[in-house]
C-alpha cells in the first residue's frame, strides 16, 4: 500500500502566566506538515503539494476566525442576557390623558374668565 498523503503532526502548548493583576493562559497550536521526496518528484506532484499546503493554510485561518467570531457572538449574547436581567423593573404607571370633554370644559372656563374683562 502506497501512502501519498502528507503526514501532519499537531502540537499543543499551554503557557500559563500569572501576575498580581491578571491570569493569562496562552494556547499555541502548531501544525507540522512532513514532506517526503516523493512530494517533489514530478512537476505536477510538486504543484499539487504546494497547492494543498496553501489550501490547508487558507482553510485553517478562515475557519479559525469563523469559530472565534461565533464564540465571541455567543459570549456577547450571554452578557446581554445578564445585563437585561440586571435592569430594574419600571413600575407600570397609567398615564392620564386629557379627554375631549375635559378639553372643551377647560376652553369654556378659559373664555368665561378672560372674556369678562
Amino acid at each position: 500500500m502506497s501512502v501519498t498523503s502528507h503526514s501532519v503532526i499537531l502540537s499543543l502548548f499551554k503557557i500559563k502566566y500569572q501576575s498580581t493583576t491578571y491570569n493569562l493562559l496562552i494556547i499555541i497550536l502548531i501544525f507540522l506538515i512532513v514532506l517526503f521526496p516523493r512530494h517533489f518528484a514530478i512537476g505536477d506532484v510538486r504543484e499539487k503539494t504546494i497547492s494543498q499546503i496553501q489550501l490547508f493554510r487558507h482553510y485553517h485561518i478562515k475557519y479559525s476566525k469563523a469559530y472565534m467570531h461565533s464564540r465571541m457572538r455567543a459570549r456577547v449574547q450571554e452578557f446581554l442576557k445578564v445585563l437585561n436581567r440586571a435592569k430594574p423593573e419600571v413600575p407600570n404607571v397609567e398615564k392620564k390623558t386629557i379627554t375631549l370633554v375635559a378639553l372643551l370644559y377647560l376652553i369654556i372656563i378659559f373664555f368665561i374668565l378672560f372674556s369678562s374683562n
